[in-house]
């Protein structure tokens, strides 16, 4: 009911919002990617510094052959790698998002669903993709060209975030409409991620994309109405999820640190103590955790979510997709923005083109 009262309430398209949740996610992405697996201490201590002094727009991601780093490495030491991408390379999360937008404008405002499972297995198998997950993998291989019809494609039983990291995008595209936004991210989530708990974490995401869209810059912040909307779409798709969302009133009065050890708790996915998996109940959770603690500040959002340590790179876009929806691009730094791409192709221009052709299309029928 809630997420029906607050679509009928705004009909119109907040353009800066929209940019902001799709750059908000990029951007997340990219300043994840370079520390993606490393531990809290170690982004808290040595990367978190470089990114208020803005050194981290001089780092990428490599391999450093004399030191043995994988992680952050200035670009002038990239001649030590023996693979280096520079900043602002965005990993899969951020690719398989853009995917969705170019599976519409080549299929002229059309989402069809066959094609944007081809377009899965065609990334795939071209090698471009970075950082790839292997549930995602696993169910690509059997997407391209219709090798497995996509409702039965997904890897069985997978409970991680490779389908929720995507599902921002959905979020921004069906925010409009709650039946058709639950019937496209359940069965994306699906092709690739074959359990009701990775639907779940999809649906959550997407659900609180989707309610900062609809609101106004003038309407009061309430907690609770992202919790609810959430609600309302997964409380018939994964109990248990669902259970984990209604404790959030009590987990948003904890500190910080409690709140981190809390969430972790939630999931069977484990990287070890200091970090938030791959797991798509944690990474989900934590990811709306640090946009309700920190909606008035995208910065503070992002700073939180690669603080978890782990899966950063997720856990930044999806939080930031959801803070970007909320509060507009104007809130991004543009020096981030500025240097988004992918294999040094898709800069910040090419994406806000591809929004632009969305954004006029005005999207007819999803098959």
């Amino acid at each position: 009911i809630y997420f029906l009262l607050i679509i009928s309430l705004n009909m119109s398209i907040n353009k800066d919002k929209i940019y902001g949740s799709i750059y908000g996610g990029f951007v997340g992405d990219a300043l994840g990617f370079p520390v993606e697996g490393h531990s809290r201490k170690f982004i808290i201590d040595y990367y978190i510094p470089k990114i208020f002094n803005n050194d981290v727009l001089k780092m990428g991601r490599g391999y450093n052959k004399k030191t043995k780093m994988n992680g952050p490495i200035y670009e002038s030491e990239s001649n030590e790698c023996s693979w280096f991408y520079k900043f602002g390379q965005y990993t899969d999360d951020s690719q398989l998002s853009r995917l969705v937008l170019e599976t519409i404008i080549e299929n002229n405002g059309t989402f069809n669903y066959a094609k944007y499972g081809h377009e899965i297995g065609k990334i795939f198998d071209s090698g471009k993709i970075v950082g790839l997950g292997k549930s995602s993998q696993t169910a690509a291989g059997k997407l391209l060209n219709g090798l497995i019809d996509y409702r039965f494609s997904g890897t069985a039983n997978a409970i991680t975030n490779g389908s929720a990291m995507r599902s921002d995008i959905f979020g921004v595209l069906f925010h409009k409409n709650a039946k058709q936004l639950y019937e496209v991210v359940t069965t994306c989530s699906m092709m690739t991620h074959m359990s009701s708990k990775a639907a779940a974490g999809s649906l959550c995401i997407s659900a609180f994309v989707a309610t900062a869209l609809n609101l106004n810059e003038n309407d009061e912040f309430d907690s609770d109405l992202f919790i609810n909307n959430a609600i309302y779409l997964i409380k018939n798709v994964d109990k248990e999820y669902t259970s984990f969302l209604l404790q959030f009133r009590t987990i948003l009065e904890m500190n910080d640190i409690d709140a981190y050890k809390k969430i972790k708790s939630f999931d069977t996915v484990s990287w070890g103590k200091n970090k938030i998996s791959s797991g798509v109940v944690s990474s989900t959770l934590y990811s709306i955790y640090c946009f309700l603690k920190n909606h008035k500040s995208y910065s503070k959002c992002i700073i939180m979510a690669l603080s978890a340590g782990g899966d950063v790179d997720t856990i930044a876009k999806m939080a930031g997709s959801i803070s970007g929806a909320y509060l507009g691009i104007n809130h991004i730094p543009d020096c981030f923005i500025n240097r988004l791409n992918d294999n040094n192709g898709w800069n910040a221009k090419d994406i806000k083109n591809i929004i632009d052709k969305v954004i006029n299309s005005e999207i007819k029928t999803i098959k």
